[in-house]
C-alpha cells in the first residue's frame, strides 16, 4: 500500500493569525494605542511565531 503524502504550507497563515491575536490582546489592554498594539504584535510573534510554526510543521 503506497501512502500519499501532502505537504502543506500554512506557515504564513499562523504568522498571520498570531500576530492577531497579539495585536489584539494588547490594542484591548493598552486603551486602543494602535501603533503600540501592531509594533507589541510584530516583535512578539516573530519571536513565538516561529518556534510555534517550526514545531506544527516539522
Amino acid at each position: 500500500m503506497q501512502k500519499n503524502k501532502i505537504n502543506i504550507d500554512v506557515s504564513s497563515g499562523l504568522y498571520f493569525t498570531g500576530f492577531l491575536l497579539a495585536s489584539g490582546m494588547k490594542y484591548a489592554e493598552s486603551g486602543g494605542q494602535l501603533f503600540t498594539a501592531v509594533l507589541h504584535g510584530l516583535m512578539s510573534w516573530a519571536y513565538v511565531g516561529y518556534w510555534v510554526v517550526d514545531f506544527l510543521i516539522h
